[in-house]
């Protein structure tokens, strides 16, 4: 009676036999409302009853099972309980304790989210940081090599090209003297790029696409434990060559195959890889079939795309964070 955890009796196929006064705590329901009707207008989707009667028909006679369910209250709000089932065959009856773990659940579900939010945070960091130090190091390798002709010539100028221009040559001395400064300014900006990236830019190399792609289908496929099967082809750029990090290129494509083949046993997907001349750079697409998640996430982004970030919360599926 003063018992907080509902303590009930349910016959084989969900039918109510007792229950004290705690559902009124956790339900809204009176024991009265409870007995004699069936526990699955309790559960808050079909999968939730699903796991519970399957949890309930492999369970072994007078082994105590515990799982946690989302159920919903008279209301209707979500409400999780924990419930420890233990089947007798000889009386045809589950006996049942259920505890309230919503608070619980809930405070551990915001934990998610945030870790989350902070993961894909992060993420955008990193483009940010890498993005920055890319322009800046292009950048003043590009101002570098100009000033090294300016220098060049000034110094011719001012050997003696023009003798006997006196004034020339002292507005040579300062354009020579401000060049060297603005040089110096220059490699500054290259050391800062570089000590920004933390040395990364020194494990950018010439890689094959096509070894990195497999790499990252052959990692893909040995962590996977769900059966799936991957075939990876080339379209076009089979023998292009990538500038970049082997380890986060190979990297970033295993997680875009992961995503791409979550939904199916067997998935084909198609690498066409074009060189960019105008942009200097390597674009890379990954075709897959027809897919859901694509759909979904698509779906997300035109949505949230101002706050992705907040849109953590909303995306049951990792959609955002997977892509």
């Amino acid at each position: 009676e003063s018992s907080q955890d509902i303590i009930a009796v349910l016959s084989f196929d969900g039918v109510w036999r007792s229950m004290n006064p705690a559902s009124e705590a956790i339900f809204g329901l009176k024991p009265s409302e409870l007995i004699d009707s069936n526990i699955e207008k309790l559960f808050f989707d079909d999968s939730e009853k699903e796991r519970f009667f399957k949890i309930v028909q492999t369970s072994a006679e007078e082994v105590t099972e515990r799982i946690d369910i989302k159920m919903l209250n008279n209301k209707p709000e979500l409400v999780w309980v924990n419930w420890s089932l233990t089947l007798s065959n000889t009386d045809k009856n589950i006996y049942c304790i259920g505890r309230d773990v919503t608070l619980a659940r809930l405070a551990e579900e915001q934990a998610k989210i945030r870790s989350k939010q902070i993961l894909l945070a992060e993420q955008y960091a990193r483009e940010g940081s890498e993005s920055k130090s890319l322009f800046m190091t292009k950048l003043s390798h590009q101002l570098r090599n100009a000033l090294t002709s300016i220098l060049g010539y000034l110094q011719l100028l001012s050997n003696g090209i023009y003798e006997d221009q006196e004034e020339h040559d002292s507005f040579v001395a300062l354009a020579e003297e401000n060049s060297e400064e603005l040089f110096t300014y220059v490699s500054d900006m290259v050391e800062v790029a570089l000590a920004d990236k933390e040395g990364s830019f020194e494990s950018m190399r010439n890689v094959l696409l096509a070894d990195t792609v497999y790499d990252a289908k052959n990692n893909m496929m040995s962590q996977v434990e769900d059966g799936r099967e991957l075939e990876v082809t080339f379209l076009e750029g089979k023998d292009t060559q990538a500038i970049a990090d082997k380890k986060h290129l190979t990297e970033a494509l295993q997680l875009i195959f992961t995503a791409l083949t979550e939904t199916k046993e067997k998935s084909v997907l198609q690498i066409n890889a074009v060189e960019n001349k105008y942009e200097g750079a390597l674009e890379i697409q990954v075709l897959s079939e027809s897919n859901s998640l694509v759909a979904e996430m698509i779906d997300v982004y035109k949505k949230e795309s101002s706050n992705l970030i907040e849109a953590i919360k909303n995306d049951k599926n990792d959609i955002i964070l997977n892509f």
